[in-house]
């Protein structure tokens, strides 16, 4: 199954980029499709993988056998029609290229093309609570560019956008490193609708290419909001091998999702203290104020600052990831690094270096101590 999947992203790219690219990147590998692949073919490359009915039909042959292997599931579930080709490159390939990335400090700025996704659930975007996603690498993918899972949020609120994409926002706090996955071809990660999950911004030498879908596990069920007006279509597990199965849509629901007394907890904004001029020394917190593994924010002017504790010291970094503007102080503090919690750059407290990418560095400002308070001049 990894191979026939394999060889249809192949024959994909030979539709679009041609016969003697698809033989280079069979050569090398499609993790280095970067080297061969025009990035302006890559989303056509993976539209005809979605309009395929082969590439369909062995997608849903391959989460039948994740289902029933791994699962122990009978016949009972359903599958997606839709299925999904991930291709992203190195952001090497693309940083300076119009139109791939860009830096404003808005909801646009989410949806540049090769962005990674921002950690979110597929039920913020109304798609069925009872999902399970099937995510397969069908080339090597390093954890540094793959799939992140973040456990323990399940049950917890947190603010997200309201249109595409449902991302949570920049003031979601999630202190916990996220899981990331060392990928093999044919390893899949498997999470369902309600775990929260993303990607990370790809700054290895590969580009990640894998395949998605998504099962029900029994008849698919929306929240309320959704049920009426959602338009996917499930296919039965056991008209899989009907030359022409039936489709069908659900509109079935379940109750609302509760609402977490805590979730205030949840969203992080920076405090504003008082300066009389940026070069001065500020009164910015209490020692206390600043926990070990995870950041402070406060605010001096229109400048967030992030605070941290590492042994005896207080580090004042820049709050504001540089790349796609989550704030470092929402993101969890280990080994000497924060990381961001939106595409999980890394950041060295002594330094302020990215140790994912340079180009990604934020500034240390001065700090010390007077008994109890903290001082913060900027930089």
């Amino acid at each position: 199954m990894l191979r026939t999947l394999q060889d249809h992203a192949l024959s994909c790219i030979e539709r679009i980029s041609g016969a003697a690219v698809a033989a280079a990147v069979r050569v090398e590998g499609l993790r280095y499709l970067h080297r061969h692949v025009p990035l302006d073919d890559i989303a056509r490359i993976t539209e005809a993988f979605y309009t395929s009915r082969p590439c369909e039909s062995d997608m849903w042959r391959m989460m039948a056998t994740v289902a029933k292997d791994e699962m122990g599931m009978d016949g009972g579930f359903y599958l997606l029609r839709e299925v999904f080709l991930r291709i992203v490159p190195p952001f090497s390939t693309y940083r300076d290229r119009p139109g791939y990335h860009v830096r404003r400090r808005d909801v646009d700025a989410l949806k540049y093309k090769f962005g990674s996704h921002a950690p979110h659930r597929d039920s913020w975007a109304g798609d069925s609570v009872n999902l399970l996603n099937v995510w397969m690498a069908i080339d090597e993918v390093p954890a540094a560019a793959g799939i992140t899972v973040f456990p323990g949020f399940e049950d917890i609120e947190l603010p997200h956008l309201s249109t595409t994409p449902f991302y949570a926002t920049h003031e979601a706090n999630l202190p916990v490193v996220p899981q990331t996955f060392d990928m093999r071809p044919g390893d899949c990660v498997l999470f369902g609708a309600d775990e929260l999950h993303g990607t990370r911004l790809n700054t290895t030498d590969v580009t990640r290419v894998a395949v998605s879908g998504r099962i029900a596990l029994d008849t698919p069920r929306y929240w309320p909001q959704f049920a009426s007006t959602n338009r996917d279509q499930w296919l039965r597990a056991s008209e899989l091998d009907r030359p022409e199965p039936d489709f069908i849509e659900s509109h079935e629901t379940v109750a609302a999702p509760p609402t977490d007394s805590e979730g205030s907890h949840h969203t992080r904004l920076p405090r504003p203290v008082r300066a009389a001029s940026y070069h001065d020394w500020t009164d910015a917190c209490a020692q206390s104020e600043i926990a070990g593994g995870q950041g402070f924010s406060i605010r001096i002017g229109e400048k967030e600052i992030a605070l941290f504790r590492r042994g005896s010291d207080i580090i004042a970094l820049d709050n504001v990831c540089p790349h796609l503007y989550y704030r470092l102080a929402n993101g969890p503090q280990r080994d000497g690094r924060v990381t961001c919690p939106g595409h999980c750059l890394s950041f060295d407290l002594e330094t302020g270096a990215c140790t994912d990418d340079p180009s990604f560095a934020v500034r240390r400002h001065q700090t010390r101590v007077e008994g109890d308070r903290v001082f913060v001049k900027l930089a």
